[in-house]
């Protein structure tokens, strides 16, 4: 819509909530039958899977990041299936502070900068 996002502010937790649950009130249900969501849902196995492949076929490691939403579970699904293709930042401890987020499903810039520096320490551990 043309608007600046302002990265640097900070949204008190009530807003964050209120963001989250405007949401929620507009999503519907999955209008793909249950036999296909393990394809296209978030947690895509076939795809995931096809890129681990082709990552270790070139010789590439991969690094899987979890960035919670707001207030969101700090539980990663099918975390067994990501540590078994490679490392995992965790940054599910996040998900709690909300002087961390600019919106409640996007970070704000300490935010980023925070889960960048923990990405940089994964990573440089692989080099």
């Amino acid at each position: 819509d043309g608007k600046w996002i302002e990265m640097g502010v900070e949204i008190p937790p009530d807003t964050l909530r209120a963001q989250a649950e405007k949401i929620r009130r507009n999503q519907g249900g999955s209008r793909v039958p249950a036999a296909l969501t393990h394809i296209t849902d978030a947690d895509d196995h076939v795809y995931v899977n096809a890129i681990a492949t082709l990552a270790a076929a070139h010789g590439t490691k991969v690094v899987f990041i979890y960035i919670p939403r707001f207030e969101s579970s700090r539980t990663i699904v099918d975390r067994d299936f990501y540590e078994r293709l490679g490392p995992i930042v965790d940054n599910g401890d996040l998900a709690t502070q909300d002087r961390l987020f600019q919106g409640w499903a996007h970070l704000n810039r300490n935010g980023a900068l925070l889960v960048s520096d923990r990405l940089a320490v994964a990573v440089a551990g692989l080099l």
